[in-house]
């Protein structure tokens, strides 16, 4: 590992949707293009190992960057607050936070993703370990959703109520879809950069779904 005086700028870990049904590759339109921020992004190439891997990555991403923090999206937000439980992150930001669901196929169906169950049931560890240790974390958070019951539903339902840790909401709002790609991609990307750089609270995007369109 690098020491702390050849570390300089920022950046986080990007930890994706890891427990898809599709393969993980990692990437997603949230990691691209964050203002001031380097991204390296976590790639989950072995599901039996995902928590190995995953705190590796932090400490590689660590070791690059003086400020550094962890972005997650969907059921990556699980590995996000567990992370946070045991290592030093300097802000986390959950975008969209989930976790998996308990029977997602049918008879007839099944994922393209081999290790799908094996990562569905890390991810579901993952959450329940970051829920008993909750108290531990002390990192400023930032929750992006589509509207606040989203929001507070799935932070509860997922993690409980975390504790010693400020925790900062930002709704995008629209009536068209969950997914939270927006024509002010841009504005909710500069939003998560001041969060992580200055510790800056987010202020509203729209008052109404008009002025902020969700399309997926």
């Amino acid at each position: 590992m690098a020491c702390s005086g050849q570390r300089k700028g920022a950046g986080c870990l990007f930890i994706g949707d890891i427990a898809s049904e599709k393969p993980h590759n990692g990437a997603s339109d949230w990691s691209r293009d964050i203002p001031g921020l380097g991204t390296q992004v976590f790639e989950c190439t072995d599901a039996h190992r995902m928590w190995d891997m995953l705190q590796a990555g932090l400490q590689q991403a660590r070791s690059r960057w003086k400020i550094c923090g962890v972005i997650a999206e969907g059921t990556g937000c699980a590995a996000a607050l567990a992370l946070a439980c045991q290592l030093p992150v300097d802000g986390i930001v959950l975008i969209d936070p989930a976790l998996p669901a308990r029977n997602p196929f049918g008879r007839e169906r099944t994922p393209v993703r081999p290790d799908f169950f094996q990562a569905r049931k890390v991810v579901r560890r993952l959450a329940a370990f970051a829920r008993r240790n909750l108290a531990l974390c002390v990192s400023d958070m930032l929750v992006v959703a589509h509207s606040p019951v989203d929001s507070r539903r799935a932070v509860r339902r997922a993690f409980g109520n975390p504790a010693n840790c400020r925790v900062n909401r930002l709704y995008v709002s629209g009536d068209c879809a969950k997914e939270l790609f927006t024509i002010r991609e841009f504005e909710v990307k500069e939003a998560i950069s001041r969060f992580l750089l200055h510790k800056e609270a987010p202020k509203p995007l729209a008052e109404n779904s008009e002025m902020c369109i969700i399309y997926g």
